[in-house]
């Protein structure tokens, strides 16, 4: 196969010549070697075939063949279309295949024209050859068949509009040598939302640009960020259990700390609300009781009795340290000391305010008893 110049690209009303740039190949190559190979040869070059008489195979993937330049969401937006062959070369008899049906939720789900794409997940399985990235559209009823799959193992999944999702998100296949694998379904569904606002006890307290996370603690992680008024929106949420937690700015904290939230499929969760308020900070002085012990890089920990809330900081090279960002409530400082040594004393109590900053939470370090 050749490009040359003058051929043409047509997509629907929208027509671009096809130029071969400087430089650049027209022709694709093919590498095939013999199965008796000899020492030294790179047998993951191109494509091994074994004696006697080898159907090959060569299957041209189109969609992942051209590749837009420019600003793909309108005609005017797209420059060029550069185009970078992607061929998968496969003897026949060792090829298999990857087989389903995606359906809908609802009637009203289209489930034809989807993109269905096997990508490898771990190396060739028969000596010679290389797994690659393999795709394949659904027809009118949602059925796909990726054809031509060197064997291996792949991940499977389907590309749906914005606003759904698969069940399951992907799926691992183990494709044998010359097998068939069937039944690979996927049912697509309309995600969910969360929403809220985020406020400030105060009118000085910035809410705009703040980042707010939805994380289910199953590699499901959605963020977005709060408009001028505080408001955020996340979107698409597929359905599950979530911990809702926003990044304060420093000096702030808000409340709750974290938000659980259940979503639903299609269901908009609202008024996951934050407030914000000023931290306070606790400070203090580790000192020694002799010149010979040092007081640097000591770690000091305040610890909420109630919410079981740490924060910790490690002292300067004067023995200075702050905690900063903390919370209100009553707290247990203690400093952290190499083994043969006490502090004077060994716990401070700190009650601390919504804004409250602390200071004079000092500690002596002295060799123990």
């Amino acid at each position: 196969m050749e490009l040359k110049d003058g051929y043409t690209f047509r997509d629907g009303s929208t027509s671009m010549d096809l130029k071969v740039p400087s430089g650049a190949q027209s022709g694709i190559k093919l590498n095939l070697w013999p199965a008796e190979t000899t020492e030294g040869m790179d047998e993951d070059a191109g494509v091994m075939i074994i004696p006697g008489e080898t159907v090959l195979v060569l299957d041209f993937d189109v969609n992942q063949s051209f590749r837009i330049q420019g600003n793909p969401e309108t005609p005017a937006g797209i420059k060029s279309m550069l185009f970078t062959p992607h061929i998968r070369v496969t003897a026949r008899d060792v090829a298999g295949s990857i087989s389903g049906v995606v359906s809908g939720a609802a009637d009203s789900i289209v489930v034809e024209g989807l993109t269905v794409t096997a990508d490898p997940a771990g190396p060739a399985t028969v000596p010679g050859y290389q797994t690659m990235t393999a795709t394949a559209l659904t027809d009118g009823e949602g059925a796909y068949t990726i054809f031509f799959l060197v064997p291996g193992d792949y991940e499977v999944t389907v590309e749906v509009a914005e606003g759904f999702f698969t069940d399951p998100l992907s799926a691992v296949v183990t494709v044998g040598e010359a097998e068939d694998v069937t039944g690979i379904d996927f049912l697509i569904d309309e995600a969910g939302s969360i929403a809220g606002t985020v406020t400030g006890v105060a009118d000085s307290i910035p809410v705009n640009g703040l980042t707010v996370t939805a994380d289910d603690g199953d590699g499901h992680v959605v963020t977005a960020e709060t408009d001028g008024d505080g408001a955020y929106l996340l979107d698409p949420v597929i359905p599950g259990e979530y911990a809702v937690t926003l990044d304060a700015p420093e000096g702030y904290f808000a409340t709750p700390d974290t938000a659980n939230v259940t979503v639903g499929a299609g269901e908009d969760v609202t008024a996951v609300d934050f407030v914000l308020d000023e931290a306070g900070s606790i400070s203090g002085t580790v000192t020694a009781a002799a010149d010979t012990i040092g007081v640097s890089g000591l770690t000091v920990m305040a610890e909420d009795t109630v919410n079981t809330t740490t924060v910790t900081t490690e002292t300067d090279t004067g023995g200075a340290y702050t905690l900063g960002d903390v919370r209100p409530g009553d707290y247990l400082v203690t400093v952290a000391v190499p083994v043969g040594f006490v502090t004077e004393p060994d716990t401070a109590e700190v009650t601390l305010g919504v804004g409250e900053h602390v200071a004079d939470i000092d500690f002596e370090v002295d060799e123990g008893g």
